[in-house]
């Protein structure tokens, strides 16, 4: 850790104790209190109290909300962010304005190696039109939200037909966008509409960052052939925004200005360099809100070594997520980015035939996959490969109902989680 990074999460355990009923209780529970005030505080700030601290989750947050928001600030006067929801739960982040400036310093120093600053033309894609309501913001129809400040433009992810598509493309012309920041699906499958419709790319479309979900190799190059400028990956959420940012040389470097990352087992362990793990993370900006040594649905392992660019963090990240475990009958479960490498295979075959691709664990010995081609006249081969591919990975016993498509609608998060077990961990 350097300095900068190891004073700012100095601070903010200290910030924690002294502002908030939460850390409060945490730190009393961890260190004997003494007579000395001034000692007691000195070691709440130490790496070895924080290491002490319990394991902060989602559930632990919803449950005492209150309980972690500064008595610096009052809870309605703070701006809520609200969290996706991916694996089920939406968790409501609060933040002061200038925790929030600051928590986007280092996102947008990354952006002006693009020539992206915060007043240049964004478009995005949302999931409900109204989700966000600001008074700057005004809903010019049910597909299209656009900022008085004409800087911003945001168009629907559940509405994704032909029509829609070219109404988007003929909006994005006038608009001419500097930049799109969206899921690397959903620029995916409009990078196809605007190929397979010979349309021209945006011309002053500068950089695309993909966010959100798995990047997969065949998304990134299809949507740069297409728009033929910089595509870069940002791993961040809502609890703490950016925190990591792929540098010009393809690796996800850690936003240690903004965040503190470390990589640990389930119980909050931490773990070696370069051993894959759980990603926990400290938001070393949100006074209003602090939110330290929390347990994320991600997993990677942290490489400290020296990049081209001249950094040395490196966070790499895992195809799967926590509770993305296929379980089998009195068998180890085995991680779902199996099935990601199955997919990824058939597609070298087929070149790029599946578009999208959702499966779904529905019982210990039955699997929906949902596939979305691009020429159908595979589908015979392409399923006996796929349980074929699925043997070799330890996947027996099994009966699979293939659903075949053109479009796989998101689901209510705007996301399209690529597989999911409806089965109890009991197996």
């Amino acid at each position: 850790m350097n300095n900068v990074t190891l004073k700012k999460l100095n601070n903010m355990l200290a910030y924690g104790y002294a502002h908030t009923a939460y850390y409060k209780r945490a730190f009393d529970g961890i260190i004997q209190k003494g007579n000395d005030d001034i000692q007691y505080q000195s070691e709440c700030l130490s790496l070895e109290s924080y290491d002490k601290l319990p394991i902060l989750t989602k559930s632990i947050i919803k449950e005492n909300v209150s309980d972690f928001i500064s008595d610096e600030y009052e809870m309605q006067e703070l701006e809520i962010e609200r969290t996706s929801g991916s694996s089920g739960d939406i968790l409501e982040i609060y933040w002061d304005k200038s925790s929030k400036i600051k928590s986007l310093v280092s996102l947008w120093n990354e952006r002006k190696k693009y020539g992206i600053y915060p007043t240049s033309r964004a478009c995005f894609f949302h999931s409900i039109s109204n989700r966000v309501v600001r008074d700057n913001i005004v809903v010019t129809s049910p597909k299209i939200i656009l900022r008085n400040d004409n800087h911003t433009i945001s168009f629907s992810k559940m509405s994704f037909d032909e029509k829609s598509l070219q109404y988007y493309y003929d909006s994005l012309v006038d608009f001419q966008p500097e930049w799109i920041m969206c899921h690397p699906t959903t620029l995916f499958l409009f990078s196809q509409f605007i190929l397979e419709n010979k349309l021209c790319p945006f011309k002053q479309l500068k950089l695309i960052e993909l966010t959100g979900e798995l990047l997969l190799p065949e998304q990134r190059n299809y949507i740069k052939k297409v728009f033929n400028v910089p595509v870069v990956n940002h791993y961040g959420m809502r609890e703490c925004n950016g925190i990591a940012y792929e540098c010009e040389y393809g690796n996800m470097h850690l936003l240690d200005r903004n965040v503190y990352v470390e990589i640990c087992d389930d119980m909050g362990h931490r773990l070696p360099d370069e051993n894959c793990g759980v990603i926990f993370v400290t938001n070393l900006s949100n006074s209003a809100m602090p939110i330290i040594k929390y347990k994320t649905d991600d997993k990677g392992m942290i490489i400290t070594r020296k990049c081209k660019c001249g950094r040395s963090k490196t966070l790499v990240l895992s195809s799967g997520r926590l509770n993305d475990l296929i379980y089998r009958n009195n068998q180890v479960p085995l991680e779902g980015n199996n099935l990601f490498y199955v997919i990824e295979y058939i597609n070298c075959f087929y070149d790029n035939t599946i578009k999208q691709f959702k499966i779904v664990q529905n019982e210990i010995d039955k699997f929906t996959v949902y596939l979305a081609l691009e020429d159908r006249k595979y589908i015979k081969d392409i399923e006996e490969i796929f349980v074929q591919k699925t043997v070799e990975y330890g996947i027996t016993g099994v009966t699979w109902d293939f659903i075949i498509s053109d479009y796989i609608a998101p689901d209510e998060n705007g996301k399209l989680k690529y597989f999911t077990s409806k089965v109890s961990s009991s197996f």
